[in-house]
């Protein structure tokens, strides 16, 4: 037995419990209780207490917001689950929001986590410290910055639903979507304060920056057998953030009008009214001055970086 070992080993049952509720991943949980026989048995009488801090300490304070991801993707997969998800993401007294973990939950969430936190350095470094690669965001910034990440998530999963309308789906592209189907795509974003909204606005132009980045404007529609020129920004609500990640850390680019749906469709125009209605742009760069998510950022440094491309 190494020294660390035994001295661990000789550790009071209060100081292990310390230690393995400071963890930062479900991840580091499991390697400690493996690695130490004082640390298993902490574990092992405290385990839900144990449990559910470090599962607090890897998602922050959006873990429910985390969650409502996990589960709604775990859902898409399963069949006739589509109409259910657009009323779950919704109900935040619902079964998505709950913040009861599972062990298989713990495991995925890591995934997610990793993703938010990928793109708060991005964040951070674009808008915030250029001298620092990984986040420089207080607490309530982060708060900020994630809540509004995973509500543009939360679109993104509603566009990869089945549109339903009068009782079945409808598969007739040309159909006019009316309002009050819009409407229903985006209920999530009902009860978010102007301030709210203008967050979500923020990083969504941060991930259709992104996007451009490694999609060129000029693209090859198959369905129409033309090329035609993307708008900026583009309508990045339809690709989960971690789609958007991927592409941006390997340079990966393809034609993807060939993933627009009705449900794409819907959400899009159910978000473009409410930002519309809300008058969400006019706040973001008139009461915002464009920087909804920090705080204390010196005026006019996020839209000098932008003018300049950084």
């Amino acid at each position: 037995m190494s020294k660390a070992s035994s001295l661990l080993e000789s550790l009071p049952l209060d100081v292990c419990d310390r230690l393995l509720t400071s963890l930062p991943s479900f991840a580091c949980l499991r390697a400690a209780v493996l690695s130490c026989k004082a640390l298993h048995e902490t574990y092992s009488l405290r385990r839900h207490s144990i449990f559910n801090a470090v599962v607090e300490n890897e998602a922050g304070p959006t873990l429910p917001e985390a969650l409502v991801v996990l589960r709604a993707e775990r859902d898409l997969d399963v069949d006739d689950m589509d109409e259910e998800i657009n009323d779950r993401i919704a109900d935040r007294e619902g079964p998505y929001w709950k913040k009861e973990v599972s062990v298989e939950e713990a495991y995925a969430l890591g995934t997610i986590t990793r993703v938010a936190l990928e793109l708060e350095d991005l964040f951070s470094f674009r808008y915030k410290d250029r001298s620092k690669t990984t986040t420089a965001l207080t607490y309530s910034e982060s708060f900020a910055f994630r809540r509004a990440l995973y509500h543009n998530w939360f679109l993104s999963l509603l566009c990869r639903t089945i549109l339903y309308q009068n009782g079945g789906i409808d598969e007739d592209v040309d159909q006019t979507i009316d309002e009050n189907t819009s409407s229903r795509f985006v209920r999530i974003l009902s009860d978010l304060d102007d301030k709210s909204l203008s967050q979500l606005y923020q990083v969504l132009l941060f991930l259709d920056e992104l996007f451009v980045r490694t999609n060129p404007r000029q693209l090859y529609n198959q369905m129409i057998g033309e090329v035609v020129i993307s708008s900026i920004p583009l309508r990045t609500r339809q690709y989960a953030p971690s789609d958007i990640l991927y592409d941006f850390k390997v340079h990966r680019n393809y034609n993807r009008f060939a993933h627009h749906t009705r449900a794409d469709e819907a959400v899009t125009i159910g978000l473009d009214n409410v930002l519309g209605r809300r008058e969400v742009q006019r706040m973001f760069e008139e009461d915002f001055k464009r920087q909804a998510v920090l705080e204390g950022v010196p005026e006019g440094y996020a839209t000098q970086c932008a003018s300049i491309g950084c």
